[in-house]
């Protein structure tokens, strides 16, 4: 299997100091981590189809105003609820599957489907009948439904030591569901939610929020990156993890320090090895050397001998010491990364 590890960074240059000559420093490593649904190898066609309800979208309404808040730096804020773009979001969609070339071909279809039910804000779901009609039409092997999409967006005006801070923020919740011929139900039902935000700085309220994206243009952004996050729930997607290095105290300590630091984890781990045997009697630099070797096998995927490791390290920390928080959850994200190895290996044979 290809290697899972993607690219490695340290976020922090210095922590603090374990003693006078021994410091630890945070790291960020991305991985890979399998998608919720694992399609067979037969579904290479995949159609992303609008069935949000009709006449809907772009359609807002206020839900809370707080011109008179109590916060003395706030100026203003407000809330009002969206329906968003379905065809945005259903084209940001399909761009954001094609560009994983995990399909062999992804089709548009954003034409609303079906009828809106009787309270007007949720769409009839697909029958069965649809969806091999729609799979015959569309000439693929299933479909991916935009099922709903709403906007929460909120205005908040402020005074800051610049002068007046405007931001709109606003927070999306797109349903999808994934259906296949010949079953009843969908395979796959999901609503998410993400946000995102836009700000203005300016010496009076009206500057700053002029200087703030349109409610328009903002239903427009919001539906276009709506669409991007039901990929995360269908394919492998990348994870950013922390993780920590413990370098000096020795010789042997900076030495696989600097091997790490040049890619060259087997070697460090042999390093670290030589060290955590030679240290006999202080549990606290057992346990950094530990996490250490959990960290270079993981960076050579070999998830269960880190795994293995990693539990070491909670062992020899004490329960109400400094590190054995951080210890338990190395040890329980490793053994999510070793359960998830059989699902992400055949999800990245396609």
């Amino acid at each position: 299997m290809k290697s899972i590890l993607r690219t490695i960074s340290y976020a922090l240059p210095f922590l603090f100091a374990i003693t006078a000559c021994q410091t630890l420093k945070f790291m960020s490593i991305d991985y890979l981590q399998p998608a919720e649904v694992s399609f067979p190898k037969e579904l290479k066609s995949v159609a992303i189809v609008n069935n949000m309800p009709l006449n809907q979208e772009g359609r807002g309404y206020k839900i809370e105003d707080y011109a008179e808040n109590q916060n003395p730096f706030i100026i203003s804020r407000e809330s009002k609820m969206f329906f968003g773009m379905p065809e945005r979001a259903i084209e940001t969609m399909a761009q954001s599957i094609a560009d994983k070339n995990y399909f062999e071909e992804v089709v548009i279809c954003d034409s609303a489907l079906c009828q809106t039910g009787n309270d007007g804000t949720h769409a009839v779901p697909l029958t069965k009948d649809d969806v091999e009609r729609l799979t015959q039409e569309l000439s693929v092997d299933f479909l991916i439904s935009l099922e709903n999409l709403q906007l929460r967006m909120e205005r908040t005006t402020r005074y800051i030591s610049e002068g007046i801070y405007a931001t709109r923020d606003v927070k999306v919740y797109p349903v999808f569901k994934v259906y296949v011929p010949h079953r009843s139900s969908p395979i796959l039902h999901a609503t998410m939610s993400d946000s995102i935000f836009w700000e203005s700085l300016g010496y009076t309220p009206a500057m700053a929020e002029h200087g703030l994206i349109s409610e328009k243009e903002a239903i427009l952004q919001a539906s276009d990156f709506a669409g991007t996050l039901p990929v995360r729930r269908l394919l492998p997607s990348w994870r950013t993890g922390s993780r920590i290095l413990t370098s000096g105290g020795s010789a042997d300590m900076r030495d696989a320090s600097y091997m790490a630091r040049q890619g060259q984890w087997e070697e460090a781990v042999t390093v670290w090895k030589r060290a955590y045997e030679n240290t006999s009697k202080n549990k606290s630099k057992k346990t950094l050397i530990a996490l250490n070797l959990a960290l270079g096998y993981e960076m050579q995927d070999s998830i269960s001998t880190a795994y293995e490791w990693a539990t070491k390290a909670c062992s020899l920390a004490p329960e109400n010491s400094t590190y054995y928080g951080f210890c338990k959850q190395y040890a329980d994200e490793l053994k999510i990364r070793m359960n998830d190895l059989v699902k992400l290996k055949l999800q990245t044979e396609r």
